[in-house]
């Protein structure tokens, strides 16, 4: 099973944004991942019993390169959860990129808890930028989980910045 495909046919509504950039310095990191991944209540998300392979893809919207952020489904990889995220397709290399991936996964009265969060930057990187979110599986009970993924290039001084979210939750137990 290929975890590499993507269904635009289920591409998840984001928020985009073009802000300009600071100018104090070209190093300048705010807006990590870190910074806006935060820890939220979802309410009625439905999960299908089987994970599957397929993802999200969007565009940055706006940015000139056409560079692209994803986010795939949660899967189990060597007994952990594992999702997939990042920045792909750019024409010409961004001056600065960042993504982050993170695993929620389904708690009871409808309460998502945040299981894992990595993230990765670059500088003047053409090749694709992915990162990888895992968690320790701590029984073998049924869980649901939805990937999420930020992504941030940032060209001529201006970011453009994109969230998106696995297509579907997916629901697997370890032992699966």
């Amino acid at each position: 099973m290929s975890i590499r495909k993507f269904g635009l046919a289920a591409i998840v509504a984001a928020t985009f944004i073009a802000v300009s950039a600071p100018t104090a310095s070209a190093s300048d990191t705010s807006g990590t991942a870190e910074e806006v991944f935060s820890d939220s209540s979802y309410s009625q998300m439905r999960a299908e019993q089987n994970p599957g392979s397929m993802g999200v893809r969007a565009l940055i919207n706006g940015n000139p390169y056409g560079c692209a952020g994803y986010t795939e489904r949660v899967h189990l990889s060597g007994g952990m959860s594992s999702v997939h995220a990042g920045i792909r397709d750019c024409r010409s290399a961004p001056s600065y990129q960042v993504a982050g991936a993170e695993i929620m996964k389904a708690g009871w009265f409808g309460v998502w808890h945040r299981s894992a969060f990595n993230s990765a930057s670059a500088t003047n990187r053409l090749a694709r930028l992915d990162v990888n979110a895992k968690a320790v599986c701590g029984n073998t009970s049924l869980q649901t989980y939805r990937g999420n993924g930020y992504h941030r290039v940032t060209i001529g001084g201006t970011n453009y910045v994109a969230r998106t979210s696995s297509d579907v939750e997916t629901r697997f137990g370890c032992d699966s």
